[in-house]
Order: C-alpha cells, then structure tokens, then sequence
C-alpha cells in the first residue's frame, strides 16, 4: 500500500495489514508554496480498504487544484529527441478569444485569438526545464485536447 504525491514522492507505505488497522489517511502534503492546494486521496479509505482486502495492493494518489485557477505542464525539452528543434505545441479549445493566458515558463506569454481548435507553437531559446502556466480568465473555459502533431502537448 503506497501513497504517492503528484511528482511521484512516496507519501506513507503499508503492508496490507498495516493498512488495513488505519482509522485515516496520512494527512494531505503541504504545496501551498507551489500554489497547489490539496484536495485529498483520491480513493476513499472504504474503497480503499476493500480494494486491497481482495487485491493486496494499491497506489493512491493525492488530488490537487491549482490556488490561482491555472493549469500547469512541466517539461524537460532536453528529452526531446535531438533531431527536433526546441518548439512545442499545446492544443486548446477556449471559450472565448483571448479568453487564456498562456505563460510559457522562460519569461514570456501571450493571449491567442480564436475559440475552435488552436494549436500554439513556442520555441524555446536553449533546453532546460519549464512549467507552463495556461491561465482562463474567469469568464473563459479551457478545454485541453488531441492534435496529432508528435510535438504537441496534450495530443
């Protein structure tokens, strides 16, 4: 039994016994400072229990939501395959044009025209790793979705 936060650190692990005696979860991670704010395990421990009483494992995963409403991509774009250049792509469907903030995570940004299927490119200047901000204004919503360009995030 194994509780796993959002980047993969290992939480709290159990023997099924052990588990099985737990009267909670361990308490939620503290991100805060990474402007994510826990929303709980996502497995009830009910759920939980019985599932690991007839399987005799489980991972269970911590739940969070962003503290200022953005959605965030981490990339390494120094694991892209050499023969590439440095410019990725994120597939979005807005609601309203201009509706979403993209912050690229090397000091730029931008707001894109049009709410059917965009496809927006950015180069990045040198291989490093970025996150990615794409924050809707309230009025807006965001639908990440499938293109079938081999660069593209979320397709």
């Amino acid at each position: 039994m194994t509780y796993i936060d959002y980047d993969g650190t290992v939480v709290a692990t159990y023997s099924a016994s052990e588990f099985a005696e737990l009267a909670s979860h361990p308490a939620n991670p503290d991100r805060t400072t990474e402007g994510l704010t826990a929303q709980g395990w996502n497995w009830s421990l009910a759920d939980a229990k019985a599932y690991v009483a007839k399987y005799g494992s489980l991972c269970i995963g911590q739940s969070y939501i962003t503290t200022d409403g953005a959605t965030r991509i981490k990339i390494d774009t120094r694991l892209a395959p050499k023969l590439f250049t440095q410019e990725f792509n994120i597939n979005i469907i807005q609601s309203v044009s201009q509706g979403v903030l993209i912050d690229w995570g090397d000091g730029s940004s931008e707001r894109v025209d049009g709410i059917s299927l965009l496809t927006v490119p950015h180069t990045y200047a040198k291989e490093g790793v970025y996150t990615i901000s794409l924050l809707p204004d309230e009025n807006c919503t965001l639908q990440p979705t499938n293109n079938s360009g081999s660069r593209s995030f979320f397709g």
